[in-house]
């Protein structure tokens, strides 16, 4: 892999240096791909199937991975979730405001759950 998780959070870290509207929601979607992508390393270190059933695209089939499989993995899945909604709502809803605050906030709580999701493959 040429680029990390880590890489991405670097990005989202420093595009919360502006004020611009448009660099916190690029901040959020950064932030969310970042644990995107690591909670998809993590399905596939802890070899865990979807759900039977699932529907929707990529990301609703890594989120179910987690889902009915404990309640700590339940947990994450809905971590994801949340993120992936915040994702949606910079990426989407542009009518609505997004400040800056609410970017870092995103990235905190980003943060925090690739550092669970690597706790969870940890050996």
């Amino acid at each position: 892999m040429s680029v990390s998780s880590d890489d991405i959070l670097r990005i989202a870290r420093a595009l919360l240096g502006d004020a611009d509207e448009a660099f916190s929601r690029t901040s959020i979607g950064r932030s969310y791909y970042a644990a995107f992508h690591e909670a998809r390393g993590t399905v596939e270190r802890l070899s865990l199937a979807a759900s039977q059933g699932i529907l929707g695209g990529s990301h609703e089939k890594l989120i179910g991975a987690f889902e009915g499989k404990g309640r700590g993995l339940a947990k994450i899945a809905a971590r994801l979730r949340l993120r992936k909604l915040a994702r949606q709502k910079a990426d989407y809803d542009i009518d609505e405001d997004i400040t800056p605050e609410e970017a870092a906030l995103h990235l905190h709580h980003c943060e925090l759950l690739i550092d669970d999701l690597r706790r969870l493959t940890k050996s």
